[in-house]
């Protein structure tokens, strides 16, 4: 379970990266050592008036991030501070066969597949592999690590 990141920890990665303060200093390994989120009001205000998060994150912030949750608030991110733009067809995103378990979370997560930003999960399934997004998982620290190579410039 240590190795699970939390709404803080993911959020707090993407405001270094957009401060153009993103070095090994802020990577998840020293994530043990963020103080309690009071210290950290700043950085879930500046993303919350940046309309990269939303209000539910504030409360639920030390909790563990699911994927669908980091897809929704990098694409986010993406979109209002890096000015990525949607594609326009998700229809390629249909191979990960869990699109639509949640469907207010179809864009979000087509976008950052589709882009790049997350990857799928590869699951072997007899002679053939079935593709997901496995949304309800947890983001680890490995994941948040690769997530911060794609995105940068």
């Amino acid at each position: 379970m240590e190795d699970t990141l939390t709404k803080l920890q993911f959020i707090t990665m993407l405001c270094d990266e957009a401060a153009g303060e993103a070095s090994d200093d802020n990577s998840p390994e020293n994530a043990e050592a963020l103080p309690e989120v009071l210290s950290h009001e700043p950085v879930l205000k500046k993303a919350f008036d940046e309309g990269w998060i939303e209000a539910r994150d504030i409360p639920e912030c030390t909790w563990p991030i699911k994927r669908k949750d980091a897809a929704r608030i990098l694409h986010m991110y993406m979109q209002r501070i890096r000015g990525a733009s949607d594609l326009a067809d998700i229809s390629p995103a249909g191979v990960l066969l869990d699109l639509y378990d949640c469907r207010t979370c179809v864009n979000h997560i087509a976008q950052v597949f589709l882009h790049g930003w997350m990857d799928e999960v590869i699951i072997p399934s007899g002679e053939k592999t079935v593709r997901i997004f496995d949304s309800e998982a947890s983001v680890k620290k490995a994941e948040l690590l690769d997530i911060k190579r794609r995105i940068r410039v």
